[in-house]
């Protein structure tokens, strides 16, 4: 009899335990109404009625045992959100054109859209750095911050192509700041061994990876880039953060500008950042898409929600206008980020008081808001994550 009740004990005990995984993972997941399956992110209609995507990931330290998250969030018109689940990858982004949209992982890169098509990934990629398209070329690529190589020194894998073929290659030594033009990305390196040699290098894709150095310069390393980098017909432009330590205050932004042809550098002031603090508060949403050239001005968008235009003629700085934003604490974000389109920035945050996501336009010519819409759907999923947590890293505008 001891045995036998022994034995009903046990059932009854695996029971309970099945049942409480049951309804914690199928009956009280809000999430699961908001997600993507397999079949429909195949479909060739699928990004047809999606305006937005947002990409959250849980960050590299989260992955220890290869159960990192990540999230494309796709938003409808009606401010409805459906996601669709990948692995994590710490500072992923995405890219589209034409009705096409490239995601990346730490295990591959996916096409949706027109054209459905998954490629592996050779190495496991902790970190992403840029993705990008370059219209001249007809080309997809995506940038991984890969970590160092064999030989001691400092790589970043690169994949290019479409969804009919992928090729891949390394960019050597650390990349502290990139961007493109229509033809071709721009990156600022250093050295592993030397943190004060900066290069300003072009990277051509149209036939095989091809690097070739611009400028060079020496640099306190203690300087931070803070943005993507954007070209004109005369200079490149990227902002920087540099320590001020002979003046009152920790250190001020300036945009960098340096000529196409003599490659002289010139720095003109943004603002002051009066503390350690204070520069974590005015750091950019994302460094990597804090700027945008538009019609002469350029525009930066610092961690306080703060806009400023910079005249390319007239090289004069201004503050324009200022997001619908308050910061609560200085050395926390919720989600914010921006993405610029036309002559219009968008801005995505979320309000940790009323636990609320919002999507905001604003007209960079007069700074005005011109449309607020609440989303649904994003705490559930946030929420599904139990004790992790997801950081966003990347939004687009989709094109139509």
């Amino acid at each position: 009899m001891r045995r036998k009740n022994w034995f009903f004990v046990c059932v009854t005990f695996f029971i309970i335990i099945a049942a409480f995984y049951l309804l914690k993972n199928f009956v009280f997941d809000a999430s699961r109404e908001f997600l993507i399956n397999e079949e429909e992110i195949k479909e060739t209609d699928f990004l047809k009625d999606k305006i937005a995507v947002i990409y959250f990931s849980t960050t590299a330290d989260q992955d220890m045992f290869d159960d990192g998250k990540g999230f494309a969030t796709f938003i409808d018109k009606k401010g409805e959100t459906r996601t669709y689940k990948m692995g994590g990858l710490e500072l992923g982004g995405m890219a589209n054109h034409n009705g096409q949209l490239l995601l990346e992982d730490k295990n591959k890169l996916i096409f949706l859209g027109e054209h459905y098509k998954e490629f592996k990934l050779k190495e496991y990629q902790h970190t992403g750095e840029r993705v990008g398209y370059l219209p001249k070329s007809a080309i997809f690529y995506t940038i991984f911050n890969s970590g160092f190589d064999d030989n001691g020194g400092y790589k970043s894998d690169i994949y290019w192509g479409d969804h009919e073929a992928i090729q891949n290659g390394v960019i050597p030594n650390y990349i502290l700041s990139s961007g493109q033009d229509e033809e071709f990305i721009y990156i600022i390196t250093n050295e592993v061994s030397d943190f004060e040699a900066a290069k300003l290098s072009r990277v051509s894709l149209k036939n095989g990876l091809n690097i070739e150095v611009l400028t060079e310069w020496r640099q306190s390393e203690n300087n931070s880039l803070m943005s993507n980098i954007v070209t004109d017909e005369s200079y490149y432009y990227y902002v920087e953060e540099v320590s001020a330590l002979t003046t009152n205050h920790y250190s001020e932004s300036n945009i960098v500008r340096i000529d196409k042809k003599t490659f002289k550098r010139d720095s003109f002031f943004i603002e002051k950042i009066e503390t350690s603090s204070d520069s974590t508060a005015k750091s950019p949403f994302d460094s990597g898409k804090s700027i945008y050239l538009l019609n002469n001005k350029l525009y930066y968008v610092n961690g306080l929600g703060h806009v400023f235009s910079y005249d390319t003629k007239e090289a004069k700085v201004s503050n324009s206008f200022h997001l619908n934003f308050e910061k609560e604490n200085p050395n926390i974000t919720y989600d914010e980020q921006v993405a610029f389109k036309d002559d219009l920035i968008y801005f995505f945050s979320f309000d940790p008081k009323t636990e609320i996501y919002t999507l905001e336009q604003y007209n960079l010519n007069s700074g005005k808001l011109e449309a607020t819409q609440e989303l649904s759907g994003i705490k559930e999923i946030m929420n599904s994550l139990g004790k992790k947590y997801a950081a966003s890293y990347d939004f687009l505008i989709l094109d139509k």
